[in-house]
């Protein structure tokens, strides 16, 4: 019996080894399926992340052209309020210029008119003086005609 226990003893052993190699073997392809998972993810995380990367650039391509734009129309929006307020300003030196015009317009048209009455009242006035001078000359030859009779 002794010498069977060595072998039973060796049996046991190699087979409580072989159990332990397939569960090392288990283990090892667990290990590797892991691996093979993480690589995967990894990759995955990688390219998620070049994409991610490459759509912030994009975006910020995108703010970079707002913010010129932005700058521009900033720009375009102060000359354009500058212009504004030279146009106001010719605007009332036009409408000062027009009204002075229209003023002076207005006081030679007055000036006119006074000194086309004044005429109109001296042309009576010597109307009225050879309407006199008329009558006075036709009551002269109606007196001589009749002296003369």
């Amino acid at each position: 019996m002794t010498n069977s226990q060595p072998a039973d003893d060796i049996n046991n052993r190699i087979t409580d080894l072989s159990i332990r190699l397939d569960q090392l073997g288990d283990e090892i392809d667990l290990v590797k399926t892991i691996q093979t998972a993480n690589r995967r993810e990894l990759r995955f995380n990688s390219q998620s992340l070049a994409r991610f990367e490459q759509d912030i650039q994009e975006i910020a391509n995108i703010v970079r052209i707002q913010v010129i734009q932005a700058e521009k129309d900033r720009a375009q929006a102060e000359k354009d309020r500058a212009q504004a307020a030279q146009d106001r300003q010719q605007a009332a030196i036009d409408r000062k210029t027009f009204t002075d015009a229209i003023n002076s317009i207005n006081q030679r048209a007055d000036e006119d008119r006074r000194a086309f009455q004044t005429e109109i009242i001296n042309i009576n006035q010597r109307a009225n003086e050879d309407r006199r001078a008329f009558q006075t000359e036709i009551i002269n030859i109606n007196q001589r005609i009749n002296r003369d009779r």
